[in-house]
């Protein structure tokens, strides 16, 4: 057996993997080779170390705060999207109503006109503006976690 044949089957000598074959093959190899049980011994050392570094179960409590707060904020996310595409369909539908049935009669001068139809434009684009704001500030406001 070549060290790079015996460096493949430490680890699974380490992991109780081998064949009876295969470990007595490893076991011949590593009495006659310093090399490869230097690197068993390190292996085994680092498994040691690794059980030893276990990381601590969180509680439950606070996998359940993590989740809420993470279906909020989608929750949120979610309602601000659809109250504004709400908001941005009824006021485009209002405009074109307006525009069909008000604005388009012969007797209403061009002024009013045109001043009725850039206020519903306005609205619309504060709307979108607003909304798109909100959701882009909502991610980064520093004080979103204070209780009132």
């Amino acid at each position: 057996m070549t060290c790079n044949e015996a460096s493949i089957l430490l680890d699974g000598l380490i992991d109780g993997q081998l064949t009876a074959a295969q470990s007595t093959a490893l076991d011949a190899h590593l009495v006659g080779c310093p090399r490869c049980q230097r690197e068993l011994d390190q292996l085994r050392r680092l498994e040691g170390v690794m059980k030893k570094m276990a990381l601590p179960s969180l509680p439950d409590e606070m996998w359940d705060a993590h989740w809420g707060q993470l279906y909020n904020r989608l929750e949120r996310g979610a309602g601000y999207v659809l109250a504004g595409l709400g908001a941005i369909l009824l006021l485009s539908y209002g405009a074109y109503q307006l525009c069909r049935e008000w604005l388009g009669q012969p007797g209403i001068p061009i002024v009013v006109r045109l001043g009725c139809g850039l206020v519903v434009l306005g609205l619309i684009v504060l709307t979108v503006s607003t909304v798109r704001e909100k959701l882009l500030t909502h991610r980064y406001d520093p004080y979103k976690e204070i209780k009132r």
